[in-house]
C-alpha cells in the first residue's frame, strides 16, 4: 500500500513541475524573451513578475488537491476490504480488549466485521462484539451480537456455549439449555461447556446432574482452574470438606492470582477452624484485587469474630465503598456499630440494607432490636412481624422461633418485665459464586 501511495505522489509532483515548465515557455513566446528594447524589457519584466505570482499561486493550489487526492486515495485503500486489513483490524480489537479498552475495541470489531465474508470469521467477531457490549452494560445488544454468531455459524459451538451463557443469566433457562446441549453435541470435549452448564443446572435444582458435568469438565482438561473452583464450591456446600479442600488446592496451583479461590478457600478455612490459614487466603484475595468486595466483607467477618473490632469496620467500609448495594454488609456492619455503642450510624445502614432488599430477614429482626433499644416499639414489633412472615414463607425454623423469642421480650419490656437482651440474627459470609466463563475464538 505504502509504494501505491508513494507513486501517486510522484505523479502528483511531476504533472506541477510540467505544468509550471510550460506555463513559463509560453510566457516568454508571448513576451518576446526581454522584447529587443530596455524600456519594452523593463515594462517586460513586470509583467513577468506578475505572472510568475500568480504562476506560484496556481502551483499551490494544485499541490493542496494534489495532497486532497493522495489522502482520499489512502483512505480508500485502507477500506480496501483485503484480508490483510481485516486482520490488522481484529488484532488492534483484540489489544484493546485485553486492556478494557471497551468502545475502541468495539469500533476495530465492528469495522472487521464489515469486511468478513468468511461465516465463522463473523461468527468470531460477533462472539467478540457481544463480549464488549456487556462490558458496556448493553446486555439485550450483546444478547443479539450472541444471536447472530449464532445464526452465522450454527456448528460453532463456542457461539452456542456465550449464547447460552447469557441466556441463564436472563433467566432464560430453558433455551440456555439447549444452547449448551447444542454446544456438547457439537464438541463433546468442550470442558467450558461443561462447566457452564453445570451451573445452569444447579440453578435449575438439579444437583444429581451437576457434579457429574464438573467431573467431565475436570476429566476434558485436569488444569481447568474454573471448574476445579465451582466443584469445590459444590463440595464445600454439601458437606464434603476435605474433597473440597483438594480443589481449592488445585485452582490455586494453576492460577495462584485467582482472587474468588482465595476468598472460598479462606471461608472453608474458617468454618474448619483453621484461622491463621484462612486469614492468610483473605489477604492473599485482597493483595491481588483491592477492589473485590466479598473478600472484604468476608474478611471483616471473621475480624469480627477474632473480636478485631477496627479492622472488621475498616473492611466493611471498604466493601460498601466498592459495592454500595450490597445488602448483607450493611446489616452485619450494622450490627458492629450497635455493639460499640454508635445507634444512628447502625440505623442509617439498617436503613440501607432493607432498601436494597426488602426481604432480608435478618435486617428487619435486627432493626427491630436496634428500635427496642431506642423505646421505639411500636415500630420494632412491625419489624419482628415482618422478620417472622419472611422466615416462615423460606421455612427456617429455628430462625422462627428465635423472632418469636424476640416478640416476647419485646412485650415483656411493655409491661415492665425485667429487661432481657433479645437474639440478633447475623449472616454468615455469603454463597460462593459460581462462575462461568465466555468462551473465545482460540481457546
Amino acid at each position: 500500500m505504502t509504494d501505491r501511495l508513494a507513486v501517486v505522489f510522484l505523479l502528483g509532483v511531476a504533472s506541477a513541475i510540467v505544468y509550471k515548465v510550460v506555463e513559463w515557455w509560453a510566457m516568454r513566446r508571448q513576451e518576446g524573451w526581454w522584447a529587443q528594447r530596455w524600456p519594452t524589457s523593463i515594462r517586460t519584466t513586470g509583467q513577468i513578475t506578475t505572472a510568475l505570482a500568480e504562476t506560484e499561486e496556481r502551483h499551490r493550489h494544485l499541490m493542496a488537491e494534489i495532497e486532497e487526492r493522495r489522502q482520499r486515495m489512502s483512505q480508500i485503500l485502507e477500506d480496501l476490504p483485503t484480508p490483510r486489513r481485516q486482520r490488522e483490524l481484529t488484532q488492534a480489537g483484540e489489544a484493546a480488549q485485553k486492556e478494557e479498552r471497551w468502545p475502541e475495541a468495539l469500533a476495530a470489531y465492528e469495522k472487521a466485521l464489515a469486511l468478513t465474508q468468511e461465516a465463522e470469521g463473523r461468527a468470531a467477531l460477533l462472539n467478540s462484539i457481544a463480549q464488549c457490549r456487556l462490558a458496556l452494560g448493553e446486555k439485550h445488544a450483546a444478547l443479539a451480537s450472541f444471536a447472530a454468531a449464532v445464526a452465522a455459524a450454527p456448528r460453532l459451538a463456542q457461539a452456542h456455549n456465550n449464547y447460552a451463557n447469557l441466556l441463564g443469566n436472563m433467566g432464560r433457562r430453558e433455551e440456555a439449555e439447549t444452547h449448551y446441549k447444542e454446544a456438547l453435541e457439537i464438541d463433546p470435549r468442550d470442558a467450558l461447556a461443561h462447566n457452564n452448564y453445570a451451573n445452569l443446572l444447579k440453578d435449575m435444582g438439579r444437583w444429581e446432574e451437576v457434579e457429574g458435568r464438573y467431573q467431565a469438565a475436570l476429566d476434558i482438561d485436569p488444569r481447568f482452574a474454573l471448574a476445579h473452583y465451582n466443584y469445590a464450591i459444590l463440595l464445600a456446600e454439601t458437606g464434603r470438606r476435605e474433597a473440597a479442600e483438594t480443589h481449592y488446592q488445585a485452582a490455586l496451583e494453576i492460577d495462584p492470582r485467582y482472587a474468588p479461590a482465595h476468598n472460598s478457600y479462606a471461608n472453608l478455612l474458617g468454618n474448619m477452624g483453621r484461622r491463621e490459614e484462612a486469614e492468610g487466603h483473605y489477604r492473599a484475595a485482597l493483595e491481588i484485587d483491592p477492589r473485590y468486595a466479598p473478600a472484604h466483607y468476608n474478611y471483616a467477618l471473621f475480624l469480627r469474630d477474632m473480636g478485631r473490632r477496627e479492622e472488621a469496620e475498616g473492611h466493611y467500609r471498604a466493601a460498601l465503598e466498592i459495592d454500595p448495594r450490597l445488602a448483607p454488609a450493611h446489616n452485619n456492619y450494622a450490627i458492629l456499630l450497635k455493639d460499640v455503642g454508635r445507634r444512628e450510624e447502625a440505623e442509617t445502614h439498617y436503613q440501607a440494607a432493607l432498601e436494597i432488599d426488602p426481604r432480608l430477614a435478618p435486617a428487619h429482626n435486627n432493626y427491630a432490636n436496634l428500635l427496642s433499644d431506642m423505646g421505639r416499639r411500636e415500630e420494632a414489633e412491625g419489624h419482628y412481624q415482618a422478620a417472622l412472615e419472611l422466615f416462615q414463607a423460606q421455612g427456617r425454623g429455628k430462625e422462627v422461633e428465635t423472632v418469636r423469642r424476640n416478640l416476647k421480650i419485646l412485650a415483656a419490656a411493655a409491661q415492665g418485665g425485667e429487661p432481657v437482651l433479645p437474639l440478633k440474627l447475623e449472616m454468615l459470609p455469603p454463597e460462593p459464586v459460581y462462575e462461568r466463563a465466555l468462551a473465545v475464538a482460540g481457546r
